[in-house]
């Protein structure tokens, strides 16, 4: 039994008027943003920026907003002092 020789098969696709050595770094830099565009934080929200509400809320919410907080707080602290008030 006789074998062919083994070759390897190379194809690619390069656009008329570029070399492969151009066309691969115009694809690694396409890549590189792409990459770059994956990283970043959508969304996010600092703290700082969080806790101004009064800059992107109207006045009558901020105050609604840490109404509430002053609320759920003293709602937390009434329920630690009956806890260890028993004891």
């Amino acid at each position: 039994m006789v074998r062919a020789p083994s070759t390897s098969l190379s194809m690619g696709y390069v656009p008329d008027g570029l070399t492969p050595e151009q066309y691969k770094k115009i694809q690694a830099e396409k890549d590189a943003k792409i990459k770059a565009s994956k990283t970043k934080k959508r969304g996010y929200v600092s703290v700082f920026r969080f806790l101004n509400l009064s800059a992107y809320m109207t006045p009558f919410l901020a105050l609604a907003y840490y109404a509430n907080l002053w609320i759920t707080r003293l709602a937390l602290v009434e329920k630690q002092y009956r806890q260890y008030s028993n004891c």
